[in-house]
């Protein structure tokens, strides 16, 4: 819309509010509800391990070291996965939707592997093959969810992390009631199949959205000397270390005391 200003010059005025406010289609609202209601089941399995722990620990006759290293496996394998999904997601953001699946569909064959392995090596493995699993989904997600709803980010990031939350609520009591019927191995095995049901049907609706896997117009792959130089600032600015810091402690103390609680 054109306007004046004093001098009576006509002026553009951009209807950024209304355009932003603008109604989303329907395939807007399917790709959010797609997201969004898939991270609530990858939070489910994540907290649903805390459950099983217990019953792994039990079957295998596995002592404090054991049963530390597991969980230290676990959390390097999903810092490292990740800090290097979101790098690997700035550069590759046209496969973000696959990412997306890929990241569920590997979380179920990390466990199913786990149900299997032939020995305490391979479990550890397959555990930290399912825990960097689902941390690859978070990057691809948010990014999505914060691109192609600009002017609803917050309230779509806020619904994404409230999903996560009925997942955590949900995944202990499923996972009980599950141990109740049959044992740790069986549990394991089965899960895989609701994540690959849940991965397909997820990359089908990503890929049939159009924009969904590049977060609509607009977005553009960074290229790595950017992304690095971006983090490299960070870091020189002081507070991302220091919050770094701040967190890592904090995940030391809730860690340990989850991990060696069942024992």
């Amino acid at each position: 819309m054109a306007v004046k200003n004093a001098g009576g010059t006509q002026v553009a005025h951009h209807q950024t509010t209304a355009t932003i406010a603008a109604p989303r289609t329907g395939a807007d609202r399917l790709v959010s509800l797609s997201i969004i209601g898939s991270h609530a089941v990858q939070h489910t399995y994540g907290q649903g391990f805390l459950v099983i722990l217990p019953a792994v620990y039990s079957g295998l006759g596995l002592g404090p070291l054991e049963a530390g290293l597991i969980d230290s496996v676990r959390r390097l394998t999903g810092g490292v996965t990740g800090m290097g999904g979101g790098l690997l997601v700035d550069r590759l953001q046209q496969y973000r939707g696959a990412i997306l699946a890929l990241a569920l569909g590997l979380m179920g064959v990390g466990y199913f592997g786990a149900a299997v392995a032939p020995s305490y090596v391979f479990l550890v493995l397959a555990f930290g093959l399912a825990t960097g699993a689902g941390s690859l989904w978070h990057p691809p997600a948010l990014s999505i969810l914060a691109q192609r709803f600009p002017g609803r980010r917050g309230l779509l990031i806020a619904l994404h992390r409230a999903s996560g939350s009925i997942g955590d609520t949900v995944g202990p009591v499923l996972v009980g009631v599950l141990l109740r019927l049959t044992d740790w191995r069986t549990v394991l095995q089965a899960s895989l199949l609701p994540a690959g049901l849940v991965a397909v049907g997820l990359g089908m609706v990503l890929r049939s959205a159009a924009g969904a896997s590049d977060g609509g117009p607009g977005a553009a792959s960074l290229g790595f000397r950017t992304v690095l130089k971006s983090l490299a600032r960070l870091f020189r600015a002081g507070s991302l270390p220091r919050l770094m810091v701040v967190a890592g402690l904090r995940g030391m103390a809730d860690n340990a005391l989850l991990a060696f609680l069942p024992l």
